[in-house]
């Protein structure tokens, strides 16, 4: 199966109304619903999960010590290839919702993350989204 991942930052601004009224109800240069997005597609997915348990967040510094801190409040989208798998996560903290459809017609499963606008989402790793503080040091232990 083919995956979509889809990452979208709702901007709060956004009016409905006057897209309607301006804009026959579509977004417009000034009135945005997305700060900003990204999205990819994973081929060859062989099974997707939601894990419920913590996030191991793992780091390496320059010297090839390994650090690593388990995070609760973290949903985890677990992707299964043949060779392995990859987890995509993103803090409860900045979760405004999330949202999966399948279309059969195109062979796809699409999955969207909607994040808040605060606090501020950092990407720590590919597909990974944690607030500062969570990405931050505090917590790590060496492995």
């Amino acid at each position: 199966m083919r995956l979509q991942i889809n990452y979208k930052c709702i901007n709060n601004d956004y009016s409905q109304e006057y897209a309607d009224e301006y804009h026959w109800g579509k977004e417009s240069e000034n009135n945005q619903k997305y700060h900003w997005g990204k999205s990819f597609e994973l081929p060859e997915v062989t099974e997707v999960s939601k894990p419920d348990e913590p996030f191991k967040l793992r780091a390496e510094l320059e010297d090839g010590t390994q650090l690593e801190k388990e995070l609760e409040n973290v949903y985890i989208l677990r992707v299964r290839f043949e060779d392995g798998q990859k987890d995509y996560a993103v803090s409860n903290l900045l979760l405004k919702n999330t949202h999966e459809a399948y279309s059969k017609k195109e062979g796809v499963k699409r999955f969207y993350f909607y994040l808040n606008e605060e606090p501020k989402a950092y990407e720590v790793l590919d597909g990974v989204y944690l607030t500062e503080k969570e990405a931050g040091g505090d917590g790590f232990i060496v492995v």
